[in-house]
């Protein structure tokens, strides 16, 4: 008799497995299809060319005095997130988020005597990529602040 309760038993907690699982696929669908339509709808981080800051443009005077001397070939790195960088950014920056900026940033293959002005929005973030970029060899990387200050001056 306890044999058949067990059987019963496992019967019905596999029928509810089973019953969990189908019901959750739904849901499951749902959010991979999300995630991969935010995926799509995001413009490319990095494009193919290095994208220079506009000719005449020059660093705001809220800039730390350590900043090298910039020319039309500055290259603009934003740290910010794709959603922050699509919410506005300075014309022709190249959009390599923090997170994964140690992976991201030598990919663009610069020469290692680029000048590149990395911003984020206050320039904590800025900081952080700075240390790498500097690890890696780019002695002309600067942290130009936050984005909010370069587009005000």
């Amino acid at each position: 008799m306890d044999e058949n309760k067990a059987r019963k038993t496992n019967k019905t907690l596999r029928h509810q497995r089973f019953t969990t699982f189908i019901l959750s696929l739904p849901v499951l669908v749902f959010v991979v299809m999300s995630l991969h339509n935010k995926a799509a709808e995001r413009p490319a981080a990095v494009s193919e060319e290095p994208a220079v800051a506009q000719a005449g443009a020059s660093l705001p005077s809220s800039a730390p005095s350590a900043v090298p001397q910039q020319s039309a070939d500055t290259v603009w790195i934003d740290v910010r997130t794709p959603q922050e960088f699509d919410g506005g950014h300075l014309p022709g920056a190249i959009n390599l988020p923090v997170d994964g900026f140690a992976q991201t940033f030598p990919a663009l293959g610069l020469s290692r005597d680029a000048v590149v002005a990395i911003y984020c929005r206050s320039g904590k973030r800025a900081g952080r990529a700075l240390d790498v970029a500097r690890e890696l060899g780019y002695a002309k990387a600067y942290n130009a602040g936050g984005y909010e200050a370069l587009i005000r001056d």
